[in-house]
Formats: C-alpha cells, structure tokens, sequence
C-alpha cells in the first residue's frame, strides 16, 4: 500500500515568529512566492495555530517558541537543519523546517520548498518555474536531517561579469549590475547551501551588493587580488604602490577596507599582489630584480601585517591565502610562509585540474572554476566535466582539506550543470565518493537530467551531456580548451606569433596596437606577408582543434536536435539554450576557426581569391553564431548576451569582416564597437602604458559606475 501522506493546500498556515532575523525573513519571502506559484494563493500566516484549525500546520524558522519543544535535540554543528513531520503539542500533524543558527534555518526554509513545493534551486536560471498544483503531498513519517556540510566555507565568486553586466545594469550605476538580479543570484547560492561570496571582480567594500549579501546572511569574502578587500584595479596613479617603500601608504588603504567590514561576517583575504591581478614585483622597481626567495619575505611580511589588523577588530575571524599564480610557485618551493591560523587555497587555472602538486594537507581549502576569462577556457559555454570536479575535489575531501571551497562562476547562466555539482559535492560529498569518477558523473548526469526534464526521458539527456564533455579537447587534462580559445585563437594569433621574433615586450605591444584594428594590413593582395617559419606549427594546432571539435560535435548535434521532440514541452526551451546552444556553439566557431586558418595557409601560398572565400565561408557561420545567441535570449534572457566583451563573439566578426573587405578590395566597413585590443593596447600621450594599464582598461565597461566616485578612494562613497 502506498504511504499515507498529509494534504498541504492553500490554506494550511504557516507558523512563524515575528521576531526571525531579517535573512531569515528574506528567505520566508521567497518561498512565500513559492507557494504562491503552487497553491496559487499568498500562504496564511500566524504567529501561533489557531484552535479552529484541524488540518496539518507548517512550523519554519529557528526562534518560534514551539519550535524548542518541538525539536529539543542539539544539533551537531552549525548550518545543520532538518525537514520532518510529527505531532505538535496540540496533537496536530505538522511538518516542521528548521535548522542550527541563522543559516540552518535558512537552508531548511528552503529545503522545504524544494522537497515539499517541488521548487528546484536553479529554478530561476534554468527556467524552470515551480508549477501550480493547488496543494501538495507530504509523506507521513517524513523525517530529513542535513548536515555538517562537507565543506566549512562554500561560496561564488562573481567574475569577469561581462553577461550580467550588460543584461542588467544598475538603474543608479551604483554596482556592477542591478541589485535586483544580485538578490536572485544570492538567493540561489543560498538555495543550494552555500554561505559566502565574492560579489564581484572589482568591488568597493562599501558597495550596496556587500550589503545586501550580508543582509542576505551570507559571509562577504574577496578574491585574490583584492586583500583585504582593497580594490587596487582602483589605485590612484599618483600614489606609490609598495609596501616595502611605502608602508603607511598601504596599510592606512587596508585598514578603511578593515573599518568598512568590521561590523560584517567576513571571510578575510590575505595576500599582497600588485595592481590589476599581478605580481606585486611589476610595480616595484626595486623588487624586479629580486630572488624569489626575497619576494616571498615581502609578500610574508605584508601578510603578516594584515592578520593584525584583522584580529584588531575581529579577533579569531577566518583567513585565507589565496595560492594563485605567482603565491602558488612561491609557497610550493618554501618562499612563502602564512602566519598562524591562515588556511591556505590552492586554485585551479581555469581547467579543473587544481595546482597543488600533491602537497595538499587537511584543514586547507580550493578555489574553483566552473567558468573562467583566459583566453582558452569557457564563459559562454559548460567545460569542466563533473568527472573532473569529483577526481579533483574528491582529492581534497580525502585529504581532510575542507576548510574552504569558492567556486568562480562568472556570469552563472552558461554553467547550471557544473556549478551544480560543485555545490552538491561541497555540502555533502559522501555519497559521491564511493565509486570512479567516471561512474560517478554519469550518476549525476542522471540525477541532472531527471530534475530537468524528467526521469522519462533523463536516461536519453545523461547520454547527450556525456557526450558534450567528451570533446576532445574538453577532456584533456593538460590542455583543455572552451569556446574562449575558438575566439582568442583568431584575435591572438598574429601577436603570438610575432612575439618570439620580436623579443621586447613593448614592441610586441607595439605591434599589437596595430594588430587590433590595422591586423587586416597583413592581408592586403599588395602587401602579403613574410610568414616567420615557425608560423606553420601554431596553424597546424589551430586547425586540429577546430577539426577535432567538427568531428565531435557534427553528430552530437544531430543528437541533440533528434531528441528534441522526446523532450517535454515545458522543458524545451531549456533543452534548446542550454546544452542544444552550446553543442552548436562550439560546432560552428570550429568552423569558423577552421576557415580562418585555412584563409591563412592560402595566403601564405598567395592564393588570395581562395582565402577570400574562406573568410566568407568564417563570416556565414559567424552569422548562425549569433542566430544561436539570440534564439538563447527568450523570456527573461532578452539580451542576455549583448554584453559580451571577454569572448568576443562580435571582435571576431568585426575583425572578419574586414579581412574580407581587404581582401575583397571593397572600403573596410565600420566597425560597431572597439576590439579588446584596442582597449587593451593604448597609447597614451605617446608613450606606451604598462602591462597593469592593458589590464584596467580590460575591465573599463564593467567598472566605468566607479569613475564619479574615484575621489573616494579605497571606498566608493565618501567616509564623511
């Protein structure tokens, strides 16, 4: 016999206390929308359950006096909570979500809507609104407990927020992007357990997104170039930056950012790099010349600096180092030393595959990237296959070294699938770890599939997603590539190919200034070429990769299109731009690729009417390029990709198109917005800036808000 189940409709109340801090609160909110979507009615509710009432009541929260007698156990840690039905004092059956501290009971908020209301967390994302019923069923002897979490610490780290930027600016260019669409993304990390953030790529620790994250309960952290949350993309060009030579300078800078958190749950970054996402040594003279051994005794010294200030004003508060790039090498060969009680990360570069070379120990932490701008990996599309997340943190959970997980997940929307199982494996990653990674993935692939579109058809899906990341060079692990290398593979190549002849940097950017727009001089008929020899090796890489990725994705496409009609209607327009857009996606920019350099070997050979054609052949499937991103704009997505800068979808077209004019001999069209390369390569009053200038004008569209209030520097609003 099936189980007998209680009947919630839309009038069984809520019981809530009045005085439930105000994250909980705005949790309450949300899945009161929830229900509101199931039932079809606002949920009634009180303070205490009303006699008249003989039908199931709902307890949520943590500070419900009930609540006590109710659930008179401990719980175990911090963040645990649960999710059951029992009797109340009154006899009555009630289904009860709450949970330890002022996050467990969040979580258990929202535990309820996904297992009672059917609300997915990624419901917003992955458009998938919760679907009216009118009432709903809850099995009787329903008994959940959650927790500890596998991970201490589990967070997202907004970043290189191109997409979100352009889809939804701030109405008062106060923040990156709206505070509307920050509170939907901070609802999601909450929805899926996570209890911290990096808000953005370059925040001011006064911004209203800190604030509200911190109103939202979730912990504020920053990310490896900004210690102590000092935004040094911001740094005053006429202010030295050293801490060997200027001291004062600096550590008046961190301890406003100190004051300006002080009063806020922090998760502390500690580390001294340079300006812009840099080592700190290609703005001190005197420290280009040094061993790495003394650099280390710099960065050490600094960090060291910093804890005190930290423990000034909150004593006992949690620190991390960040081992990324330069601190990575540094502390692996003994130069670099953490004070006391400081948990050190290892990151991955963008692959998955995390840079600790095996010296990994229990109590330290990991900084993941399920998305990632540099030039090869992904932000439009999935990349990092969840096989590769359980091998790697799988690594780490064995180790002990759970301290600390942050996941870099860009713009969010192009990778639900990865992110998700980071998330799932960060809050509880025992019943992942019994089997191979490989084995594992297709169990996720399953569950993913199911949520998404059905257990119908969920077992057909998992195959189309197994296979997305088996691409060729998707799966390498030394070298794996996205759709960022299928762009940057066309705006790079002659800068990297001139690079080794020409030797000094500053004429390499010298010769990229005129690479960014003039690239095309290199293709006049009047004027081809002298092609450097090794030219060829780069080409013949390029075009394996492009052909690869053709051989791979032409039938998955096909795949993917023929299941299209098994996929439930609902769940269509997901199946479309989510795995349907990124399989053909990478399909079509590998052709582009794919006849660019094949533009390229015939004009080596001075075959000018067959690279002319080749370019047209780019230009055609540049065209289903953007046909693709814009049938991935429906519903709420309307421009979702308009902002694309860090890709660069529409550079590689402008930049195609006039080739084709040049070779065509037909006037260069204008162009309709300025490459990367021009705004990363400038001359300005005729001398040519540094490497840290290319790197702030990279970011100059996100973070052009902050220009009004460069005064107020190291904060965005005036202190007085």
């Amino acid at each position: 016999m099936p189980s007998p189940t209680l009947l919630l409709d839309p009038d069984t109340p809520w019981i809530l206390s009045p005085d439930e801090p105000e994250p909980v609160r705005r949790a309450l909110e949300d899945v009161r929308n929830d229900w509101y979507d199931v039932m079809g009615h606002l949920p009634l509710l009180l303070d205490s359950p009303p006699e008249s009432v003989s039908g199931p009541v709902i307890y949520l929260g943590s500070h419900h006096s009930r609540l006590k007698e109710l659930v008179p156990e401990s719980f175990a840690a911090p963040e645990c909570f649960l999710l059951r039905t029992q009797k109340d004092a009154d006899g009555r059956d009630a289904v009860v979500a709450t949970g330890s501290g002022i996050r467990g009971a969040i979580y258990a908020i929202y535990c309820f809507s996904e297992k009672i209301l059917g609300v997915d967390p990624w419901h917003y994302w992955v458009d998938k609104r919760p679907v009216f019923s009118g009432r709903a069923e809850v099995p009787a002897g329903l008994d959940l407990s959650f927790g500890p979490p596998t991970f201490k610490w589990r967070g997202w780290f907004l970043n290189d927020e191109d997409l979100l930027n352009g889809f939804a600016p701030d109405p008062l260019r106060e923040n990156v992007f709206s505070l509307d669409l920050y509170d939907k993304i901070y609802e999601t990390l909450l929805r899926l357990r996570g209890n911290m953030v990096v808000p953005a790529t370059f925040p001011f620790p006064d911004e209203r997104c800190q604030e509200l994250a911190s109103r939202r309960g979730l912990a504020l952290h920053m990310h490896h170039v900004l210690g102590l949350g000092l935004n040094t993309y911001r740094w005053p060009e006429d202010i030295p930056y050293s801490h060997s030579k200027h001291p004062d300078i600096l550590e008046a800078h961190w301890k406003t950012c100190v004051d300006a958190f002080r009063d806020k749950e922090v998760i502390w970054t500690i580390g001294y790099r340079g300006r812009h996402d840099q080592p700190f040594w290609v703005h001190d003279d005197d420290a280009s010349q040094a061993t790495d051994k003394q650099r280390g005794e710099v960065i050490s010294r600094a960090m060291a600096r910093q804890v005190e200030m930290v423990q000034a004003v909150q004593p006992g508060a949690p620190m991390v180092a960040n081992l990324f790039m330069e601190g990575n090498q540094l502390y692996r060969d003994g130069h670099l030393h953490l004070p006391e009680g400081v948990t050190p990360v290892w990151a991955d570069f963008g692959n998955g595959m995390i840079c600790d070379g095996g010296k990994v120990r229990p109590g330290e932490g990991v900084y993941y990237h399920t998305a990632m701008m540099n030039n090869r990996s992904n932000q439009l599309t999935e990349m990092v296959s969840p096989e590769r997340i359980f091998k790697e943190l799988g690594r780490f959970v064995r180790a002990g070294a759970t301290e600390y997980l942050l996941l870099n997940v860009s713009d969010i929307r192009p990778v639900p699938l990865s992110s998700d199982c980071v998330m799932t494996f960060a809050w509880n990653a025992a019943p992942w770890l019994d089997k191979s990674p490989a084995d594992t993935a297709d169990d996720f692939f399953l569950d993913w599939s199911g949520r998404m579109y059905g257990d119908g058809i969920a077992d057909k899906v998992r195959t189309v997603c197994r296979q997305y990341f088996l691409a060729p060079f998707m799966r390498d692990e030394e070298r794996t590539l996205g759709e960022h290398y299928l762009c940057s593979w066309i705006l790079h190549f002659h800068a990297r190919q001139f690079e080794p002849a020409l030797g000094e940097k500053d004429d390499l950017f010298g010769k990229m200034d005129r690479l960014a727009d003039a690239v095309i001089e290199y293709f006049h008929p009047d004027g081809l070429p002298s092609f450097p020899e090794f030219l060829g090796g780069t080409l013949s890489e390029g075009l394996a990769v492009a052909r690869g990725n053709i051989a791979h994705f032409e039938p998955l496409a096909r795949e993917v299109e023929t299941l299209l009609p098994e996929i439930p209607a609902s769940r269509r327009e997901f199946y479309r731009t989510h795995i349907g857009l990124q399989v053909h996606l990478h399909l079509h920019l590998s052709y582009v690729l794919q006849a660019y350099i094949l533009a390229v070997t015939a004009l080596m050979e001075k075959r000018t009417a067959e690279a002319t054609g080749q370019i047209r052949i780019a230009l055609t499937h540049m065209d289903k390029v953007f046909a693709l991103l814009r049938a991935g704009e429906t519903g709420r997505w309307r421009g979702w990709y308009r902002g694309d800068q860090f890709v660069g979808v529409e550079a590689v077209r402008e930049f195609l198109r006039q080739v084709e004019a040049m070779l065509a001999g037909r006037i260069i069209p204008m162009q309709r917005q300025k490459t990367r390369y021009e705004k990363t390569c400038q001359i300005v009053g005729g001398k040519r800036r540094d490497a840290s200038f290319s790197e702030k004008m990279r970011y100059q569209r996100i973070c052009e808000y902050q220009t009004p209030f460069a005064d107020h520097f190291p904060l965005l609003y005036s202190k007085e």
